[in-house]
């Protein structure tokens, strides 16, 4: 009886000290068709700003104020359950959040391959889930993803890059590493809020 109690115990202990997960309030949701919005002739080129990664995911975002009228914010992370969470998105209509695989080229970085695509309602939702079997680019492999670097921007059509939303001349946008399982974290975190060349 004593060994039944004790095991009730450090089984109550150990749950007691399980790290708190995320619960995700937003699924990606591809019916949302946003607002047109004249095309602009935006080149996106992202700056890389490498600071120290402390052990904890620090959310890269697009600009320093979480309370702007567009805004977004997401964390290294893995794939899990074959899907993304980008941690907040702000936007004052209905636009379109389109991940990216980043480009490097001449010590620039700019926009790759499309890799996916949403719809995100106007408002500020958090815990955004992307789900890699919607709308994915033919093109991509999802296994091929962990350990790519992913610039994500708002654009009001999914499938023109012309159609980044700017502000202040500046691209919406930030960058993430999606993981390899037992990789820990990066070095470096990237600020995308660049001006337009």
């Amino acid at each position: 009886m004593k060994l039944l109690k004790f095991m009730l115990f450090f089984s109550l202990l150990l749950a007691a000290c399980q790290p708190a997960t995320e619960t995700p309030t937003a699924i990606a949701n591809t019916p949302l068709v946003p607002t047109p919005k004249a095309a602009g002739t935006a080149k996106a080129t992202i700056a890389p700003t490498a600071t120290s990664t402390p052990k904890a995911f620090i959310p890269h975002s697009s600009g320093t104020d979480p309370n702007a009228p567009i805004y977004i914010a997401v964390k290294d992370q893995l794939i899990v359950n074959n899907s993304l969470t980008i941690n907040t998105v702000t936007v004052p209509q209905a636009e379109f959040i389109v991940l990216y695989k980043d480009k490097q080229k001449g010590g620039l970085h700019g926009l790759g391959q499309q890799i996916i695509f949403a719809a995100i309602p106007a408002g500020k939702t958090n815990n955004l889930v992307i789900i890699l079997s919607q709308n994915l680019n033919p093109g991509v492999n999802v296994i091929g993803l962990p350990g790519t670097l992913v610039d994500v921007v708002l654009q009001t059509n999914a499938s023109d890059p012309k159609t980044i939303v700017e502000v202040g001349n500046k691209i919406v946008g930030a960058g993430f590493f999606i993981l390899s399982p037992g990789s820990g974290n990066p070095s470096s975190i990237f600020s995308t809020a660049t001006p337009k060349p």
